[in-house]
Parts: C-alpha cells; sequence; structure tokens
C-alpha cells in the first residue's frame, strides 16, 4: 500500500468530524471507536484513510488488529505500526502462536535465531537475525557499528524448513566469523545501530522495517531493555582474569564471540588499560 493517502479524510477521522456525504466514512469512524464491521469493504481510498487516521492518533492496538484482515490491509497496518514504534509509541502487539497446527498433527515453531562477529578494530560487526512465525522465516543480515551505522542490509523470507536448513549451513560454515548468540542478545545490540541510523538519516532502513514488523511487540520491548554484557568489572582484577575459560563465559562473550587465542592477547594488555602491569 504505498499509494497516497487522501489527507483530508485521515484528518477527519482523526478528529472525529462527520462527513456524511462519503459512502462508508461512518463505518471507517466505528472502526476507529473499536465498533462496527472493521474495513472490510470499504473504498480502498477511504480504509487508507483509516489506517492513517489510527496512526494519528496513536491507536497501535487498531493496527494490531489488522493481521487477519486481507494482505492489503495488513501491509497498511504493519507500516502503521513500525511508524508508531519508530516515534517511540510502545505498542502491545497480540503475542503470535509458537505452535501451528498442520493436517492434524502440531508443529513447534522454530526459535528466532541470532548470530554476530566480533567487533572490528573500527567497531563493526556482522549480523544476522531470523524471527520465524506462521509465515515463515524472516531474515535480515548486514554490517554494523563505525561511522557508518548500518550498511549492506540484507532481508529476505524463507519458508521455515529453509530456514531451519539456511541457519544450521551458516553456524555449521567452519570459514564464516559468525557465532550464535541467544536472539535477545544479538537483537540488543543491532537496535542501538539502527537507531543511530535513523538519527543521521531520517528512518530506519526499508529492510530492517520489514523484519521488525515480525518482532512481536513484548520481545521487542524486553530487548530494548535488555543489558547483554551483564556486570562488567570497573578495574583490573588479576583472580578474575586468571583463567580465560572463566573470563569467556562471562556474559559479555556470550554477547560478542571471540576466539580463545585472541582473548588471552586482550587479556595480556589488560593491565596497561587499567594503569598498570600487575606484580610478579
Amino acid at each position: 500500500m504505498s499509494e497516497k493517502i487522501n489527507k483530508r479524510l485521515a484528518e477527519a477521522l482523526a478528529s472525529g468530524a462527520t462527513l456524511p456525504d462519503v459512502p462508508g466514512y461512518d463505518q471507517a469512524a466505528a472502526w476507529l471507536k473499536g465498533e462496527g464491521a472493521g474495513l472490510e469493504g470499504l473504498d480502498h481510498e477511504l480504509a487508507l484513510a483509516a489506517v492513517e487516521a489510527a496512526v494519528k492518533q496513536k491507536n497501535g492496538a487498531l493496527l494490531v488488529e489488522l493481521e487477519s484482515a486481507s494482505k492489503a490491509l495488513k501491509k497498511a497496518g504493519r507500516a502503521g505500526l513500525h511508524r508508531l514504534r519508530s516515534a517511540g509509541v510502545v505498542v502491545e502487539e497480540a503475542k503470535r502462536q509458537g505452535t501451528v497446527f498442520t493436517l492434524g498433527r502440531a508443529e513447534e515453531m522454530p526459535p528466532p535465531r541470532a548470530a554476530l562477529t566480533p567487533l572490528s578494530p573500527n567497531g563493526e560487526f556482522q549480523f544476522v537475525l531470523m524471527y520465524t512465525d506462521s509465515e515463515g522465516s524472516c531474515v535480515v543480515m548486514g554490517v554494523g557499528g563505525g561511522s557508518e551505522t548500518v550498511h549492506s542490509l540484507q532481508h529476505g523470507h524463507l519458508s521455515r524448513s529453509s530456514g531451519r536448513s539456511m541457519w544450521k549451513d551458516l553456524i555449521d560454515n567452519r570459514e564464516s566469523p559468525l557465532v550464535e548468540v541467544p536472539f535477545l542478545n544479538g537483537l540488543s545490540l543491532v537496535l542501538p545501530v539502527i537507531a543511530a541510523h535513523a538519527a543521521k538519516s531520517g528512518e530506519a532502513p526499508h529492510e530492517w522495517s520489514h523484519f521488525i514488523t515480525h518482532v512481536p511487540g513484548e520481545v521487542l520491548a524486553v530487548a530494548q531493555l535488555h543489558e547483554p554484557f551483564g556486570a562488567l568489572p570497573e578495574g583490573y582484577d588479576p583472580e578474575l582474569l586468571a583463567d580465560t575459560e572463566v573470563v569467556s563465559n562471562h556474559p559479555f562473550f556470550a554477547a560478542w564471540p571471540i576466539s580463545r587465542s585472541a582473548l588471552s592477547a586482550g587479556m595480556a594488555a589488560l593491565p596497561l588499560l587499567f594503569g598498570g602491569a600487575p606484580e610478579g
């Protein structure tokens, strides 16, 4: 639904004005109040104006309800939800089902997945995020961090089985620098990069806007508050850093994967960062 919105209709609906000369207007106005038969069957221009009015009213609940509407209305609703979330509006989204029933048998929904690479010297990292719902698997991948905030972004849709196969190939590839991490960790680290890009360019990348509509609102809200690094030490602690295995199990390295050799080299340099080498 990339058509131009009829601003006159949208503003009238949002303000609660009456337009008796417009066929179907009362039905659209009733939908905005949570009443009536909804938007199905209305003139396309009027239905789009009603969705825009819901955005103006910051009524995310109505937009969420469009998930069960026609394809065109669902797309308009998702676009409106993205605009609200980008503006900082918290939307309580209906929970997506974790189980799909097919021909009499229950099929468990694959869990969301995330993979990252270690930070490069200029602060960049590669990332891949995949979220699976009843429509299939939605994947977004790219490079984030550094001066360009986010670039090389790609987005696509796969069937659930294709998504599982793709992820297995990705993680099993020994030549790939990507390492799987908990989804909340990955999402919480990518979100600030996307926010920085939006602040710099005026909007989030198109590919990301599509991906994030598949992530339930409650998951996104948790990720925005999630602290993947845990409590990091504020000073040099020889006992804490004595064993690379202990350090590698810290939440920081669950978020940012790193090889044992690189960790050992970094630990050797840590004393200099904290004001001198330890005694001995």
